[in-house]
């Protein structure tokens, strides 16, 4: 018996080695396997926060340009030289414009100018300060930006490489874009700080670092962890590590030396002179190797193992709960997820399907800066619970880290979006000086996917998508700011899109279409007559018909609206809306000549929905009519200017207000 003893104690020692060796190893793919989902975390919002600020950049210089002040300097007539150096009147207007810009993006935008296309500034802005007429310069032609602003076509904006500006003396990036005039060119121009692009790369993960590389030179221009001071060189020169065939392989997550890092293009814009990529990098994840202990630790380890293998064994349960749960919050973790969502995708089914539901916060790392880290962990705590109590028995909840939330809970098409609703809710917060919200994207199994790989990564997707027209995303705020433009320009307008945008939503929603697709109608409905701005006022507030030539203007309008928009990527699918929205369904309409379906069916709403609202309101050409009489009209007229089924479900949502219709 004590044979049989030892020989056992003996194989359990020897079998320690081995055992540990594996827990060493799995150990070491665990922490892999978490670093590369952080590095291409960072990586993504990285890309997303530059593509952001940048689309945001362009449109607000594009739509600047349309300014018709710009037109104006040039329609009076007269000596250029002698209208800037009288700073009348047109030129209180032309820098009003500019300071507006630079007062819209303080922290961002260093310059604004408006520059003949002979070279000379008409205008220029640094810094929020307008300069006097002697210190413009006569000539900036031989500046990076000049020559190949003035090659791009109208409706584009160039986009520069990075550059000292002339009398900023910063590194900047420039922006420049031709004003629309029918003789001589003339440019809108602006130049961004590169330190606020810099900034906008700085990671959540303190144990990450964020660099841009120039794919052309291979060298660093941004670096998350090097401030862009004025005087110094422009990002890390000596930093040669991405040159050559280091980033030849494309998008993905591999090892660089010593490094672990994750890389994605950041895109070429039209007009664009740069191609960089967005790198992501960290030391290399790995855990300790028992061939670097000498024996008498190992020896020590051993018998310690077998010693508190009782114990281990009893406080097994208690560790493993530990490991699975937000120490934060008390909800389950990533680590929980990941082993949850197998068997929960598993057993959905089409009449048990599934809502796998991602959350990310928007205005959480302000209110982090404003009120400190501890305040931003009550917070999330708080937050937490709240997100906790309202689904309840429904699912499960968990923190993925940082301001990253997931619920998994049965949901199908239609109850998936009280479930969205109802969370979005929980997870926002407002008082003093912050306001705190969420984006929310979701996945269902499996109508969506088997995969749960699959559709963590749908999900995800359509977050960013969330993030991007949201209130705070950059979708949003270029349709804010190109609003307010158009209000400025046209302020009998606001109403009239309003109201479209409102009515319009409402019969997408009606009509079925996705959130996503309701959202870009509500943008659309918006910003239909964006283009507007284009045409002159005469023309507009004409009391009586419009002649041939004055409707070539006006038929040009959307494709203006449209060349304003795509300027911002976040707006492309709106884009595409506006420009069809003057389409009727008999292929009578405009710009195009397209019918039925061949029109989005998002512009065809927002021809139903504008035509009521013109023929409701007062306009400079006609008095209005009572609502019933427009549904009269617009009842006539389906089949041949309108879709049938898109005039059925206006006048049903008009009905669900208590508007009586005409029988």
């Amino acid at each position: 018996m004590k044979s049989l003893k030892l020989m056992l104690l003996i194989a359990a020692i020897a079998l320690v080695p081995l055992a540990l060796g594996v827990v060493l190893l799995n150990q070491r793919e665990q922490a892999g396997r978490e670093q590369d989902r952080a590095l291409e975390t960072e990586v993504g919002y990285a890309v997303a926060r530059l593509r952001d600020s940048i689309a945001e950049t362009r449109a607000t210089v594009l739509i600047t340009a349309h300014n018709p002040v710009f037109r104006d300097f040039y329609r009076q007539g007269g000596d250029r030289y002698q209208t800037v150096v009288s700073q009348g009147k047109i030129m209180d207007r032309v820098n009003g414009a500019l300071l507006y810009l630079s007062r819209l993006y303080p922290s961002s935008l260093v310059q604004a100018s408006f520059v003949d296309g002979a070279g000379a500034e008409n205008a220029r802005v640094v810094r929020g300060t307008r300069e006097a007429p002697h210190v413009l310069a006569d000539d900036v032609s031989s500046q990076p930006f000049f020559r190949p602003a003035l090659a791009v076509r109208r409706g584009v904006v160039h986009e520069s490489r990075p550059h000292l500006s002339r009398d900023a003396g910063e590194w900047v990036v420039s922006y420049s874009t031709l004003v629309p005039r029918s003789e001589g060119t003339a440019l809108v121009h602006v130049e961004q700080r590169v330190e606020s692009l810099r900034r906008s790369t700085v990671p959540y993960n303190a144990r990450v670092q964020i660099v841009v590389v120039d794919v052309r030179s291979g060298g660093v221009v941004l670096d998350s962890r090097t401030p862009q001071y004025t005087g110094s060189e422009l990002g890390a020169p000596s930093d040669r590590r991405f040159a050559g065939a280091a980033l030849a392989r494309g998008d993905g997550v591999r090892d660089l030396g010593k490094l672990r890092i994750a890389s994605r293009s950041l895109g070429r814009y039209a007009g664009s002179a740069n191609d960089f990529v967005v790198v992501a990098m960290a030391p290399q994840a790995g855990a300790a190797s028992l061939f670097g202990l000498s024996s008498l630790p190992i020896a020590l380890a051993l018998l310690g193992v077998v010693g508190v293998g009782a114990a281990m064994s009893r406080r097994w349960t208690r560790t493993s709960v530990a490991a699975e749960t937000d120490s934060l919050t008390g909800l389950g973790n990533r680590r929980k997820l990941d082993v949850d969502i197998v068997r929960a995708v598993e057993a959905a089914a089409p009449n048990r399907p599934l809502a796998i539901c991602l959350y990310d916060l928007d205005g959480f790392k302000r209110y982090n800066d404003t009120f400190g880290h501890p305040a931003g962990d009550v917070l999330l705590a708080r937050l937490g619970a709240r997100l906790q109590a309202v689904v309840g028995d429904r699912g499960s909840v968990y923190r993925l880290g940082g301001d990253e939330f997931c619920v998994l809970a049965g949901a199908d098409e239609v109850s998936v979006r009280e479930l969205r609703e109802a969370t979005i809710e929980a997870l926002a917060e407002h008082g003093d000086g912050f306001a705190v919200t969420t984006a929310c994207g979701h996945a269902l199994a499996p109508l969506d996917g088997t995969d749960h790989r699959e559709l963590l990564r749908l999900a995800d997707q359509r977050l960013y998508s969330a993030k991007r027209n949201g209130r705070f995303g950059v979708g949003r705020q270029a349709t804010d700011v190109l609003l307010r433009a158009l209000q400025e320009r046209h302020p009998d307008l606001h109403d009239h899109l309003r109201d479209v945008a409102v009515l319009a939503a409402e019969v997408a929603a009606r009509l079925g279409m996705g959130t996503d697709e309701v959202d870009w109608v509500r943008q659309a409905g918006a910003l239909h007559d964006l283009g507007k701005m284009a045409i002159p006022d005469a023309i507009l507030s004409k009391p009586g018909k419009l002649d041939p030539d004055e409707w070539k203007f006006v038929h040009q309008h959307p494709l203006v609206g449209e060349r304003i928009l795509v300027a911002a990527p976040a707006l492309a699918d709106v884009a595409r809306l506006v420009r069809s929205s003057h389409e009727r369904w008999d292929g009578l309409g405009y710009p195009d000549g397209l019918a039925r379906d061949e029109i989005p069916l998002g512009s065809r709403i927002i021809a139903v929905c504008d035509a009521f609202e013109a023929m409701s309101t007062k306009r400079p050409y006609r008095f209005p009519v009572n609502e019933q009489l427009a549904v009269s009209e617009l009842q006539r007229c389906a089949g041949t200017q309108f879709d049938p089924a898109v005039v059925e479900a206006f006048c049903a949502v008009l009905a669900e207000r208590g508007i009586a219709l005409v029988a």
